[in-house]
């Protein structure tokens, strides 16, 4: 298969399903408009092992792919408490050096952003000397759907080497992948205040 067809695959799927909130009108324009740039993600992530390969199977239902609850129905009180155990488990995690516990890893994976929340109302709350979230945030930062993320990861780990996973895969989410996670999600917006030692948030 070819990275084309992956693409279209995907937001066929999509199409079949949409996440809750977004329009099959919304997602054809998103498929159209980043077609070109998710073509050539494919291409750089995955290479020639694309070469050879079948589409794979029609999918589960998507909403079985992702365990629990997803963040992005929660409310605005829970979102924000969850948002903020993100950021302290990540400032622990800078301090100590080391990889995250697949606990810890659970309660990165909650971190929604802070799109429809309020900073100010939740900054007394924030870990001392941790990087405080930037307010552009409060209109911008709408992180992609949980069903589209396992949607994604279900299409493509296929096409991994054995024991790995993707990073929006479910699984990384609940401690059963082998592989590191590459950054926590409080730290996506400052990447340079995260260790790049494998002991801390990031892997080699």
């Amino acid at each position: 298969m070819t990275a084309e067809e992956v693409v279209d695959f995907i937001g066929a799927r999509l199409r079949q399903r949409p996440p809750a909130g977004v329009s099959v009108a919304y997602l054809d324009g998103f498929m159209r408009r980043h077609r070109a740039a998710l073509v050539q993600l494919f291409r750089e992530q995955l290479g020639d092992r694309l070469a050879g390969r079948a589409l794979p199977s029609p999918p589960s239902p998507v909403v079985q792919a992702v365990e629990g609850e997803l963040p992005e129905h929660w409310t605005v009180a829970r979102r924000t408490h969850a948002n903020i155990a993100a950021m302290v488990v990540a400032a622990r995690l800078e301090d100590e050096r080391r990889a995250p516990t697949a606990e810890e890893r659970r309660t990165l994976a909650a971190y929604s952003g802070w799109g429809g929340l309020t900073i100010e109302g939740a900054a007394h709350r924030f870990p001392a000397g941790f990087p405080v979230p930037e307010p552009r945030g409060l209109i911008h930062e709408f992180y992609t759907p949980a069903a589209v993320c396992a949607e994604v990861a279900r299409v493509v780990e296929p096409l991994l080497p054995a024991g790995r996973s993707t990073p929006w895969s479910p699984r990384r989410a609940s401690g059963a992948s082998s592989a590191p996670l590459r950054a926590s999600p409080a730290c996506a917006g400052r990447p340079s205040s995260i260790p790049s030692s494998p002991r801390g948030c990031s892997p080699r």
